[in-house]
């Protein structure tokens, strides 16, 4: 059994693909996803371009990016 989708799925309300309010990766990109989520997960760094104040993020605010990224990756076949 593979540790992720094998199909691509779509987030709406939409029956179609090409209506989906949202695509993630296609399950062929889904381990290089996951795998840079891995390695970066809690270590956030700001771009050089970014303008702040604060440059270190308390853990909650990661874990909030962490998740994002999950839930945008989709790794699994249904929610």
């Amino acid at each position: 059994m593979r540790p992720y989708r094998e199909t691509q799925v779509w987030i709406g309300p939409a029956a179609r693909i090409e209506d989906a309010t949202f695509v993630p990766a296609p399950p062929s990109r889904l381990q290089g996803c996951m795998d840079e989520m891995a390695a970066s997960i809690l270590n956030y760094a700001p771009r050089e371009d970014e303008q702040t104040v604060q440059t270190v993020l308390t853990i909650p605010a990661q874990l909030a990016i962490a998740h994002a990224q999950f839930e945008t990756i989709h790794p699994a076949p249904e929610g």
